[in-house]
């Protein structure tokens, strides 16, 4: 983070009247005899909670205590307080926006930050221009043109997220030669690298890679990350003077950039697997939706949701077994940094554009379906355990008691773990139901299981 001189820093914030600056972020700011008023945007508000001074130019919440030092998320009543509280800004882009706010210039850094912001910024301008060479490419390669439009993706979605094909002219974009390109943002929206996407499916991805394995070749991910710079290729000291040699994918979240502030909004993540998952689920109005680069979810990954104000994570991973297996990772995770998890199972053959794909553009049938089928991580969990063995009972009816023991064990393991006694109420009505057995005696497994738990601990 730049370090910008203390006097600045008390000049925006002296500058900067809280009331005019809150009501461009929220809006609805009101006078009150000569102070001002506002719904509080850090907890729901149905009557305005938040009090604006205008002879100190500050700002508190009697309702949840934003603007104290004993605020989860806004520690400050200056106007400092909010604009890093709501867009969970650090302390230098806070001083960034408003002098963008106030139409002031930012003060000169010293010579180390400038070769910094000056490296960074190198890297920004390559990045723009090479989006401009491979959305040109794309427009002229009919190949790949075609394969996006038959993918359900129209002109305006290869504008609006910057699609394009590569053509290997750079070594730090070889990754994208003869692929499809997709920018990877970084939080503040510049681009950090390119992805580059097979331009055909899987089957002849499959196909491809057997005759590149039989040969002794690498073989062709669906989706290549930028590789590490290489001194082969590019001398020391370009790599030595290069802001991202080398490309994290466990950093980036594709689409948070155009996502986050409807996460800020709902305080809720929809997470998919691919690029065009996210894409199409915008376009159908999820526009909380975000992909990992791959099937792994990262600790950066989830904090940079927190960071956007994700408090609940919507899991729509691909609907086929390795889906499967990593919501049961992302779920892990979510849940050692306190977000809420909710599941929606896909049909089997299906991922999430693929599946849009099916509902129409121009009404909200897609969002209905997703309601519908979401689960909370139990219900997701317990019912997966139902369908793994159900056919095992159909099959093998003399096992019946066993087979009902063994699953039933989890089944309680699983409602043991829910900690919100309506919720489990309501869990153990349907579940006695759905397993054959009484509440009753569901409901006395599954409190003896919690006291075993509690004593051993």
């Amino acid at each position: 983070m730049p370090k910008y001189p203390d006097d600045f820093k008390e000049y925006i914030k002296q500058t900067a009247q809280t009331h005019e600056v809150i009501n461009s972020i929220i809006g609805g700011v009101t006078s009150s005899g000569i102070n001002f008023v506002a719904k509080c945007p850090f907890h729901e508000d149905s009557r305005p909670s938040l009090m604006i001074n205008v002879s100190t130019n500050t700002w508190s919440c009697n309702g949840c205590g934003a603007g104290s030092s004993n605020h989860s998320k806004a520690t400050s009543s200056d106007v400092y307080g909010f604009v890093m509280g709501y867009y969970n800004y650090n302390f230098g882009e806070a001083i960034e926006w408003l002098a963008k706010f106030l139409n002031v210039p930012l003060p000169i850094l010293d010579q180390k930050q400038q070769f910094k912001l000056s490296q960074q910024q190198w890297w920004s301008n390559k990045c723009a221009t090479a989006q401009s060479r491979f959305r040109e490419n794309l427009m002229n390669n009919k190949e790949a043109y075609k394969y996006l439009r038959n993918r359900g993706l129209e002109d305006l979605d290869i504008y609006v997220w910057g699609l394009g094909f590569g053509d290997g002219e750079d070594q730090d974009f070889m990754n994208t030669k003869g692929k499809i390109t997709f920018p990877i943002h970084d939080w503040s929206g510049n681009i950090a690298s390119f992805t580059g996407r097979v331009p055909f499916g899987a089957s002849v991805l499959t196909e491809l890679n057997e005759k590149q394995k039989a040969e002794g070749k690498r073989i062709t991910p669906k989706y290549d990350h930028r590789w590490p710079l290489n001194a082969k290729f590019v001398s020391e000291e370009y790599i030595r003077n290069h802001p991202f040699p080398e490309f994290d994918r466990n950093q980036y979240v594709y689409g948070l950039y155009q996502a986050k502030s409807y996460i800020t909004q709902w305080k809720s993540a929809t997470l998919v697997e691919g690029f065009t998952d996210v894409i199409q689920l915008h376009k159908r109005g999820i526009t909380n939706a975000v992909a990992t680069l791959g099937t792994n979810l990262s600790e950066q990954h989830v904090l940079q949701l927190k960071r956007a104000g994700a408090k609940r994570v919507l899991l729509m991973r691909d609907g086929d077994d390795a889906g499967l297996i990593a919501m049961e990772k992302d779920s892990r995770i979510l849940l050692q940094h306190g977000i809420e998890v909710q599941v929606c199972p896909l049909p089997d053959g299906h991922d999430p554009d693929s599946l849009a794909r099916t509902f129409p553009l121009l009404d909200d049938a897609f969002s209905k379906y997703i309601n519908k089928r979401t689960r909370t991580l139990t219900q997701w969990r317990v019912e997966k355990v139902y369908k793994e063995e159900q056919d095992e009972i159909l099959f093998h009816y003399s096992r019946i008691g066993e087979i009902q023991g063994n699953r039933l064990e989890k089944v309680i393991s699983l409602l043991a773990s829910e900690d919100d006694p309506v919720q489990l109420d309501i869990l153990l009505r349907q579940y006695a139901e759905l397993f054959v057995v009484s509440y009753d005696s569901l409901k006395q497994k599954v409190h003896h299981f919690k006291g075993s738990i509690q004593h051993a601990q």
